[in-house]
């Protein structure tokens, strides 16, 4: 055996590991003149452990007595149940044989947060410093390292041991997340992932659904790939994630999936014919599963009503108000617009003007009538005043070799299906 000897003035430590009598005794031993021998004298093994004779240590075994420069033992960590589960009440215990009243220790748990745990029993009896904790474990204390250190009168640590806890528990902080988001194109791809903050045991089954369909199909473990999207593909997405202990879900995601609008048609209201001074209603009707702005245009020129929502309306139409009408819808995606609709707005003839002509002074002298009017007209009535007879039923009233009976006052009248209008008075002089 290799042996050691110690050096004068050495203070050592030494430790009675007796059954019955377990005690820590520092002596300062002066060494000088001792010699390595098997009477009386110390010894060290290349560990560092000193053995030294019966005579110090009546009624103990040589192999319970050993002597040693190292620090104290690392402290015992233990808990129980092995099995720690979520919610279900543990005790952890710490405890070293340790007992030397000119050096007193304490012993501290940490690692655990108060509000889980109960106070610390602490015990120091027969040479054994313990301290025993009663805890409610949750899911986060889950990979934490749990430490007892033993802490010497100046604040020191002097011997720690450290033990990583192990809690069995459900799926925790299922979240769902979409690639590339929320809001995506029509023909675009979604990717949605079922994400598990912690889970132990693993877990070893997912669960999906859409809106209030629970038996979504087509689906394998965390993650669903749908590509491309459709409109039909817009809803209210979940997941789930199952282990040993139970399930976990996930919120619910609203996936909105954007198309460019399918179908445009403008109505019109009464009609697309209508006369003067009505009112004309023009509405969008769009299929289309996203938000839409919406505009209106008359011969290909944005035009100006009152909208309210689909609709735009015009109280009273005019003449001017005819043409030919479209709407055009459009979103994120893209636009498309109805086809034409010719508005055709209707009035009964204008009041009608009187020209003169005269080709050579009293001869094929002639009064023309004429007005405007939608739809066209179609006749004039000539009369002379005061007779209410029709003249002639011409646009001109002819008077091939004027006389002077043809004197007097001549007016004319314009027809369309709607109504019709009389002109001023002209009146003629023949001298």
């Amino acid at each position: 055996m290799s042996m050691q000897t110690l050096s004068p003035f050495s203070q050592v430590k030494v430790w009675l590991l007796h059954e019955s009598t377990l005690r820590r005794f520092f002596l300062l031993l002066f060494l000088e003149g001792f010699l390595c021998n098997s009477e009386g004298s110390l010894t060290t093994e290349p560990e560092s452990e000193v053995l030294y004779s019966p005579q110090w240590t009546k009624g103990i075994a040589r192999d319970d007595l050993r002597l040693s420069t190292d620090s104290p033992p690392k402290p015992k960590l233990e808990i129980y149940p092995e099995d720690i589960q979520e919610a279900l009440p543990a005790n952890v215990s710490c405890s070293v044989s340790y007992h030397f009243p000119d050096e007193p220790i304490k012993m501290i748990l940490s690692g655990l947060e108060q509000q889980h745990v109960s106070a610390q029993i602490s015990t120091d009896e027969n040479g054994k410093v313990c301290k025993e904790l009663r805890f409610v474990p949750t899911w986060k204390y889950h990979g934490k390292w749990l430490t007892c250190s033993l802490i010497n009168k100046n604040e020191e640590v002097i011997s720690q041991n450290t033990m990583k806890l192990d809690v069995k528990h459900a799926p925790k902080g299922v979240q769902l997340r979409a690639d590339p988001g929320t809001t995506l194109r029509e023909g675009e791809k979604l990717s949605l992932e079922c994400l598990v903050k912690s889970s132990n045991p693993v877990v070893f089954e997912y669960q999906w659904w859409k809106d209030d369909d629970r038996t979504y199909e087509g689906i394998n473990g965390s993650r669903m790939e749908i590509n491309p999207v459709g409109r039909q593909h817009s809803g209210r997405y979940g997941c789930g994630a199952i282990n040993a202990l139970g399930t976990s879900e996930s919120q619910e995601l609203t996936i909105h999936v954007q198309d460019a609008p399918k179908g445009v048609e403008l109505r019109a209201d009464p009609g697309t014919t209508l006369r003067e001074g009505e009112k004309l209603s023009l509405e969008c009707l769009v299929n289309s599963s996203y938000p839409v702005v919406l505009k209106w245009w008359r011969n290909n020129h944005l035009t100006n009503g009152t909208i309210k929502g689909s609709r735009m309306e015009i109280n009273l139409v005019g003449r001017q108000h005819s043409g030919r009408y479209k709407c055009t819808a459009r979103n994120a995606v893209g636009t498309i617009e109805s086809k034409e609709l010719i508005i055709d707005v209707q009035y009964p003839p204008d009041e009608p003007k009187i020209a003169f002509s005269s080709r050579t002074g009293k001869e094929h002298v002639a009064l023309h009538c004429w007005s405007t009017a939608n739809p066209p007209i179609t006749h004039y009535e000539w009369y002379k005043c005061p007779a209410l007879d029709i003249i002639s039923s011409q646009t001109e009233l002819h008077f091939p070799v004027i006389q002077p009976n043809n004197s007097g006052g001549y007016y004319c009248k314009a027809y369309n299906p709607i109504g019709h209008s009389t002109s001023s008075v002209v009146t003629l002089n023949i001298h």
